[in-house]
């Protein structure tokens, strides 16, 4: 690095006139999405993390519906337990963020052969089961999804809760507030209350009938498991409880409740966010869509003469650079546009050398960022004036070396003025250390 460079970035530069220096701001305008993520149940437990250059990114979740009535009647709306809930929602995010995502299924549809198994969450439990009556069971609870910041063992940030299962009666959806299950009205059975954002929904409670049977609370992110016939509990935030089930006073084939939806969820700080139901039945599914941080405008804080032709800017920012991938220069108050060969130095702070410049004359430089989204508007002026008259500094005249080593100084005439270089990061003149070849009485006058 040359000594001309090092004293411009320690000190004052002469050649250096800030014109009007401002602070950075944030542009947020042409602000990009890139391609989105999604993740199905199959997907299992499944880990996603935030890419360079993303400030925010926008999450839709659905829950998965609760079993229906009958096996394999997965077309007709009204076969279908309760619907799995829909939470959109946006958060700020930075690089390297990671999030952990468990996707809800469906749940189980009846089987005469066994309970409607409740629907997993990334593969573990979620929605709640119904272990089925002597000739019939219950659809089980859908699984909800789950969004977290962070590993699989921290807080969730969004839920989208499962909708609960058939009985003999229609299952609750899921939704800020689970609904509450159907009941059935003879024999007598209740259905199972929804999942709040506080607790999980009361399991139903039969009476009377021949067997009378309750089902079990949801609690938080499980479905209450259903009571024989009952459906089960969709999972969520808090998951709905399971429907109670009874048998009639001349027969003894259960029948059962609705179970209840379990509930969604968004953290506080999550911004633009939708709560509600999903608008189809069946799996739950998980999808992120990123956008690109805003672009900031940078302020140039200093700038100093190159080697001939060339400047030198030191700029910085004072928000999040990562989408930034290059500046532009401008001479001609930003009529044109012309690429700068910049780098990062540390943290925010950049400097780029612009070329094609006299150093002649004065001249006004200003600099915009360019990203993906496009490119920021002008950064505040800096003028270079030319520190002497003449040609470029690279035309000096070969500098002479004084025999007094004691001043290590290099000593070049200029015009009227005196260009000293220096060894070492600390210099100065002593009075005997210009001499003029035959003036004998003015050396002795210039010694000491």
């Amino acid at each position: 690095m040359s000594s001309r460079r090092t004293a411009g970035r320690a000190g004052a530069v002469t050649a250096l006139m800030l014109m009007s220096a401002g602070a950075a701001v944030l542009v947020p305008t042409s602000a990009s999405a890139v391609p989105t993520a999604s993740w199905t149940p199959s997907s299992g437990v499944a880990t996603w993390t935030v890419p360079a250059g993303v400030c925010s990114v926008t999450w839709s979740i659905t829950g998965g519906s609760g079993g229906g009535f009958a096996p394999g009647a997965e077309a007709p709306t009204g076969l279908w337990g309760g619907r799995g809930g829909l939470v959109e929602a946006t958060l700020a995010v930075t690089a390297g963020d990671a999030f952990t995502i468990q996707v809800g299924d469906r749940g189980g549809h009846q089987n005469v052969a066994g309970g409607g198994i409740g629907g997993l969450s990334g593969g573990q439990a979620s929605g709640g089961t119904s272990p089925g009556g002597q000739y019939v069971s219950g659809g089980g609870g859908g699984g909800a999804t789950i969004v977290r910041a962070g590993g699989a063992s921290d807080a969730p940030v969004l839920v989208a809760g499962g909708g609960g299962g058939n009985g003999s009666e229609q299952g609750g959806d899921a939704g800020p507030s689970g609904a509450a299950g159907t009941n059935l009205s003879s024999p007598p059975a209740g259905g199972a209350g929804g999942g709040t954002t506080s607790t999980g929904g009361a399991g139903g409670v039969a009476s009377g009938g021949a067997g009378p049977s309750n089902g079990q609370a949801g609690s938080s992110l499980l479905g209450g498991n259903a009571a024989e016939a009952g459906g089960g509990g969709g999972g969520g935030y808090f998951g709905g409880g399971g429907g109670s089930s009874n048998k009639g006073q001349w027969f003894y084939s259960s029948q059962g409740a609705g179970g209840g939806g379990g509930s969604n969820f968004a953290a506080p700080t999550a911004t633009a966010v939708t709560n509600s139901q999903a608008t189809t039945y069946g799996a739950g599914a998980a999808a992120v869509t990123t956008t690109a941080c805003p672009l900031p405008t940078p302020t140039i804080d200093s700038a100093m003469w190159g080697t001939a032709g060339s400047a030198e800017l030191f700029f910085s920012f004072s928000a999040d650079d990562s989408a930034v991938t290059g500046v532009e220069y401008s001479s001609d108050g930003g009529v044109t546009w012309t690429a700068a060969s910049a780098s990062r130095i540390s943290g925010r702070n950049w400097s780029a050398v612009v070329t094609s410049v006299s150093q002649n004359s004065s001249t006004t430089l200003v600099l915009r960022a360019v990203g993906a989204s496009g490119t920021t508007p002008s950064s505040n002026a800096v003028t270079l004036t030319p520190s002497r008259s003449g040609d470029d500094a690279a035309a000096l005249p070969a500098a002479a070396a004084l025999p007094d080593t004691g001043a290590e100084l290099i000593l070049a005439p200029v015009g009227t003025a005196l260009v000293i270089a220096g060894i070492g990061t600390a210099m100065f003149v002593r009075r005997r250390a210009i001499r003029v070849p035959g003036d004998r009485r003015r050396n002795e006058r210039l010694r000491g």
